[in-house]
């Protein structure tokens, strides 16, 4: 199944999330919804898989994309 990160609603409807490079694209400030709304949706034992480029915590690529490079303990 493929959604929407503000589509993801319910609890414990998937044993796991894979997320790899894109809540890049997720502000910075809409983050820890995001995130809190998938751990919500993973059963119990579910795997959240995660990834992020480090960085400086926004920027503006060529193509004038927002993208979130998020510090550690942004997460």
């Amino acid at each position: 199944m493929v959604l929407e990160f503000g589509n993801i609603e319910g609890e414990a409807k998937f044993d796991g999330v894979w997320a790899g490079a894109s809540l890049l694209h997720v502000p910075i400030e809409h983050l820890g919804v995001v995130v809190a709304r998938i751990h919500r949706s993973l059963c119990p034992g579910g795997v959240f898989f995660v990834s992020f480029k480090a960085g400086e915590r926004e920027s503006r690529p060529l193509l004038q994309l927002s993208v979130s490079d998020p510090l550690e303990n942004d997460l």
